[in-house]
Formats: C-alpha cells, sequence, structure tokens
C-alpha cells in the first residue's frame, strides 16, 4: 500500500523510480537502442533501396513541422540513417503508456507500483518470438532496492509483412490513383503492422495485398480528433472506382 512520503520518503523504495530508471535505459543517441539481440535477423537495406528513400519528398524541416517536434529538440534516427529508413526498416522500442498515479489525485506517497506497455517493431526479417525475448530478459534485469518487476505479453507478437510493388494490380492501383488525385503515387514503407494482412493473402491463394493509407500529417493518426479531409476522400473514392474497373480487366476471370 501506499506509504506518506513525509514520513517514508528516501527510506523506502520507490518502484515509480525504479521503473523509469529501468525505461530510461532503453534510450539511444544517435545510435541502435542497448538491448542485447534486438537486432537479431534484421534484413540489411540495400544500396538501392536507400536510393529510393532518399529520393521520396521531405526533408528534416517538413517532417519537424509536420510531426510538430520542438525547437531545440533533434529528431532520434541513428546516425547515417535516413528518416524513413529509420521507421520503416529498424527496430523501435516505445513507450505507449506509463501509470503509477493519477496526476488530479496525486498524494505525497511512496506509491507501492508502477506499470509501463512498452511496443516493439519487429522488421524483415526478424523472428517475433527472439524479439520477445530479447526484450524481456532487458526488463528483467536487477533493479534499484532490489525492486521486483514482471513482464507480461499483451498478446501473441505480429510478424512482420513486406511486399513487392509490382505486377498489374499494382500498376492498376498506380495510375487509377494518379487519375483520382492527379499527383502521380510513390509506393512507401509503414513502421506499422496489420497483424491480420499476410494470413489473409494466405487464404486468397498468395493474392497480392494493396493498401491505400490515405492520410495527411493533419490527420493525427491515432491520437485526438483523427480525421480524414473530404477532399482526399472524394479522391479516394473515384480512384477505386477507376481501380476496381481496371482489375476486371486484368482479373484472370475477364480473361477466360
Amino acid at each position: 500500500m501506499p506509504a506518506h512520503s513525509g514520513m517514508a520518503g528516501g527510506g523506502l523504495a520507490d518502484p515509480a523510480l525504479a521503473l523509469c530508471w529501468l525505461l530510461g535505459k532503453l534510450c539511444w543517441n544517435k545510435g541502435p537502442i542497448p538491448v542485447g539481440g534486438l537486432y537479431e535477423g534484421v534484413k540489411p537495406v540495400t544500396e538501392a533501396e536507400r536510393a529510393i528513400y532518399r529520393a521520396l519528398p521531405g526533408d528534416e524541416s517538413t517532417l519537424r513541422r509536420d510531426l510538430e517536434v520542438l525547437s531545440g529538440v533533434s529528431l532520434a534516427f541513428e546516425t547515417g540513417k535516413n528518416f524513413y529508413e529509420q521507421t520503416w526498416r529498424r527496430p523501435a522500442v516505445t513507450l505507449i503508456a506509463l501509470e503509477a498515479s493519477s496526476i488530479s489525485q496525486a498524494s505525497n506517497q511512496v506509491l507501492p507500483k508502477a506499470e509501463a506497455i512498452i511496443s516493439c517493431r519487429i522488421v524483415p526479417d526478424q523472428d517475433p518470438a527472439r524479439v520477445t525475448q530479447a526484450l524481456s530478459e532487458f526488463l528483467r534485469q536487477p533493479l534499484p532496492w532490489g525492486v521486483q518487476v514482471s513482464v507480461t505479453e499483451m498478446g501473441a507478437p505480429v510478424k512482420w509483412w513486406k511486399t513487392n510493388p509490382d505486377g498489374p494490380a499494382f500498376q492498376a492501383a498506380v495510375e487509377s490513383l494518379h487519375e483520382g488525385f492527379g499527383v502521380r503515387p510513390v509506393p512507401i514503407g509503414c513502421g506499422g503492422t496489420i497483424g491480420f494482412i499476410e494470413p489473409l493473402e494466405e487464404m486468397l491463394g498468395g493474392a497480392p495485398a494493396l493498401l491505400f493509407g490515405i492520410e495527411d500529417p493533419a490527420s493525427n493518426a491515432h491520437a485526438p480528433n483523427e480525421s480524414l479531409h473530404r477532399g482526399d476522400w472524394h479522391k479516394l473514392t473515384r480512384s477505386m472506382v477507376r481501380f476496381l474497373e481496371r482489375m476486371r480487366e486484368v482479373s484472370p476471370r475477364s480473361k477466360k
């Protein structure tokens, strides 16, 4: 149970501080995350892929503006890595929740426990089970004052997914989006994986999965007031009409 900080503070182990100490060891400064085994199996980015990333629109000033990075705060990618390479092809550990006490109802207490939720990006060609093991072993290291720590998986880890944006279906998508938006699209990556994509591909006999990420920096994905620009929605609708018509033409059934 909580203890009065005026009576026990400084003499009683502080689990909240111990957890912050542990989480702070996950920090990196222009280098890899200091977790042994976390990069095991990571597929190297080829020079051809790196050239594609560097040719994509968006410089650091644009990224800082779109992501609302405060002046004086640096971006976190590793030295020598492009932002797209860092966020699409490199592991990342994110602290997505931290709880010890309610700020609005806080009192002068030494808290008995603290909790956190950590997310870890898994990239090609990593083994999700091995990544989970490496991170769990790191988090179970001895804490200050001998504070106890337990690590619980929130669910089964999701395997990475990557596709080759070639073939008639992708070409039909490119042409349709070009007509709908008036600008020729480029294939991009994303550091977040949707777990059901690969099983769905397999269920459909290897049919290619096309993901249309229609949003803009103001969409606030996974944040308050998440939205979609109405003009983009209309353009996407027109694009999908053209895409379905093109797919009817390239479908194997239409050639029988």
